[in-house]
């Protein structure tokens, strides 16, 4: 059983870990930018998705360690914030897609 409860905290370091290098290393946010009707520029929706899923990534990060180094199942924890990184993708009016 004590295995059964390192599995989610695990699980959730390594979902972490593939957000982070998804983010910063292997497909790194467009710098494109997006000109508003008065002329002023602004970055465009991906980096804010990035910078929001970075930031969740690490909060889901050390959520991870604090579940084991504590030996406390943080579950129910690990997993919203596992689905707010994933919700935070699609094309919702609660989400920044």
């Amino acid at each position: 059983m004590k295995n059964l409860q390192l599995l989610a905290p695990i699980a959730a370091l390594i979902c972490a870990a593939i957000v982070c290098g998804a983010v910063l290393l292997w497909a790194p946010v467009c710098s494109g930018t997006l000109e508003l009707a008065n002329g002023n520029m602004v970055p465009m929706r991906c980096t804010y998705t990035a910078k929001i899923a970075l930031m969740l990534a690490v909060i889901l990060a050390a959520m991870a360690v604090a579940a084991l180094v504590t030996k406390r199942p943080m579950t129910v924890a690990l997993a919203l914030l596992s689905l707010a990184i994933v919700l935070l993708t699609f094309d919702t009016p609660l989400s920044i897609g």
